[in-house]
């Protein structure tokens, strides 16, 4: 058996990145959606493949991430008169979903919770977050994917 790789996926590669798709919403339980090929939410798409096998897909999206910053209430209450046309326009940005991180140490978290619920957010107990900064990612790892980048026409497809 050959090591894995990691390549840029290609469209000949979507029916088995539907496949490890469905696989992970079987393993979960429910039912998952994948953007089509073209979504401008969608930015790149790698597999990893054995042996002329692909047996696992990773895919960066375009999802973003909401701060708010202070500690009233009035905060989030101001927020309510712009969220709409904040949605809107983020969605025809090509932004596919937006997550928001309330610290447990804030003391109005159940009232922050309830409103982004309220707003449509899920509140997630099935997900261990992880977060990186890109900003201090080495500069060396990052010139190993721009080599990669340069490489895929299906990053190419997908960002047209």
């Amino acid at each position: 058996m050959s090591k894995a790789i990691v390549r840029p996926a290609t469209l000949d590669d979507m029916a088995a990145v539907r496949s490890c798709h469905s696989e992970l919403g079987t393993l979960l339980g429910k039912s998952l959606d994948l953007p089509e090929v073209g979504d401008p939410a969608l930015l790149q798409c790698f597999v990893v493949e054995r042996d002329g096998k692909v047996i696992g897909v990773m895919v960066f999206e375009k999802c973003v991430r909401m701060h708010c910053f202070g500690t009233s209430a009035e905060v989030m209450a101001a927020l309510r008169d712009t969220e709409e046309q904040i949605f809107a326009t983020s969605k025809e940005a090509g932004v596919r979903c937006m997550i928001c991180s309330v610290p447990a140490a804030m003391p109005v978290d159940n009232d922050i919770s309830r409103h982004l619920q309220d707003l449509g957010f899920d509140r997630r107990q099935d997900v261990v977050e992880h977060t990186l900064d890109l900003g201090r990612v080495k500069d060396q790892q990052r010139e190993g994917l721009s080599q990669i980048e340069a490489e895929s026409p299906f990053q190419q497809k997908w960002l047209m």
